[in-house]
């Protein structure tokens, strides 16, 4: 039980570590789509990250930093942020079998190695998903 605890806390890190603001998001988004399939999860948090992508960069570089990330270029602040959200938002829904393209590419692109880990080891046993969408076909 301790062990499961300490692992459960390990894993609401990111979450804990996200400011106020970007809380309220995580929040917000897993009551958005606790009953939507995985595409639709998917169209919300791009959304989400279309919301976020015209913030300013001071305050965004704030919050990356309040995160303990490090920075890249202002240019990818839109980027990072989202990364956060979405690494903290996975981690309140619960981490979940991979069962689709739309998961596996958004477990793809959290700062968390346990689902990087999960969508490549999907895509790798479903090639034809990866060539889909390294060519843009999976949409947005």
């Amino acid at each position: 039980m301790e062990e499961r605890d300490s692992e459960r806390a390990g894993k609401e890190a990111f979450y804990e570590r996200l400011e106020p603001v970007f809380r309220q998001y995580v929040d917000e988004l897993v009551r958005q789509v606790a009953t939507l399939l995985w595409p639709e999860r998917r169209a919300a948090l791009v959304a989400f990250y279309r919301g976020i992508a015209g913030a300013p960069p001071g305050e965004l570089r704030a919050s990356i930093e309040a995160l303990g990330l490090p920075l890249d270029d202002a240019e990818t602040y839109p980027e990072q942020v989202f990364r956060a959200v979405l690494t903290a938002w996975i981690e309140r829904i619960g981490v979940e079998e991979v069962t689709n393209p739309d998961q596996a590419v958004l477990y793809a692109l959290s700062y968390e190695d346990e689902h990087v880990t999960r969508a490549e080891a999907w895509f790798a046993e479903r090639p034809e998903h990866l060539a889909a969408v390294s060519a843009g076909a999976v949409e947005d």
